[in-house]
């Protein structure tokens, strides 16, 4: 039987403090969402039991959700893009260079949007 590491990965990565901000530009929280606003660059981007939203033209290396939905506005920007229990949504004309991938939820891609 194989269990699946993410949550545990996640927990790990997270500080005590449940939210940071680190030096290199990547936000984690519990419990909490977490907003790149538009045209904002960010590198990874973690939440459990929050959403994450990449404003327009926002650019982000890596975004994650436990329990939480992920949304691209329209010409934003991402390398990768994974949620467990959680839909992913890209808007119109945005982007993302690798992989988009959910456990238990949907993808939606907008017009214009490409992976």
């Amino acid at each position: 039987m194989r269990l699946s590491t993410l949550p545990l990965a996640f927990l790990l990565c997270l500080p005590a403090s449940h939210a940071a901000l680190a030096a290199d530009n990547d936000i984690s929280k519990i419990n909490g969402a977490v907003r790149i606003e538009a045209g904002q660059h960010a590198d990874d981007i973690s939440t459990i039991n929050g959403a994450v939203e990449v404003g327009e033209r926002a650019v982000v290396d890596k975004a994650s959700a436990v329990n939480g939905s992920i949304k691209l506005g329209a010409q934003a920007q991402a390398r990768t893009l994974s949620t467990v229990n959680g839909e992913i949504k890209l808007g119109p004309a945005s982007r993302v260079s690798g992989e988009v991938s959910t456990t238990n939820g949907a993808i939606a891609l907008e017009r214009g949007a490409d992976v």
